[in-house]
């Protein structure tokens, strides 16, 4: 693999990880900085990530943003994130209860919990409208009305 192919897997797995959370120029500028390969000529020039013996690409965003050290906006407001994204980030934090409840169970919360508001210009999905929210009692309210029998 080429260092210009694993730049951009590189910069692919970075949007994954950080692009509904951290702003693109927080992201770029994250990439940029990590992809920059080592000057020393060799058979295989390795990027500062390369290099690192422990690498995980969520730890090291947000410890980029949290010290903030590029003094930019890092986090993206609510006003900023499309539904798309919301609608991922809301997946995303269901995974931890999937051996609890099982994919059956979470798809049907997921497909009613993450409809978006009946708008033109959708801003917000069904349970941001929620006074309040706690997903575990939510998800567990949710699996016991779809076991009971319906007659």
């Amino acid at each position: 693999m080429t260092i210009n192919e694993r730049e951009t897997a590189f910069r692919k797995q970075v949007q994954l990880v950080g692009g509904t959370t951290y702003t693109q120029e927080l992201l770029r500028r994250f990439s940029e900085h990590w992809t920059e390969p080592d000057r020393a000529p060799g058979i295989r020039q390795k990027m500062k990530f390369e290099k690192e013996k422990t690498w995980h690409i969520g730890r090291r965003l947000a410890k980029w943003a949290s010290n903030n050290y590029d003094g930019i906006q890092c986090f993206l407001t609510d006003a900023q994130k499309t539904i798309a994204e919301k609608r991922h980030a809301f997946a995303v934090s269901l995974e931890p209860y999937l051996p609890k409840y099982g994919r059956d169970v979470l798809n049907s919360f997921f497909l009613y919990w993450a409809m978006h508001e009946n708008k033109p210009k959708p801003e917000n999905l069904r349970w941001e409208l929620e006074d309040f929210w706690n997903t575990e009692t939510r998800l567990k309210q949710w699996a016991e009305r779809n076991e009971k029998p319906r007659f």
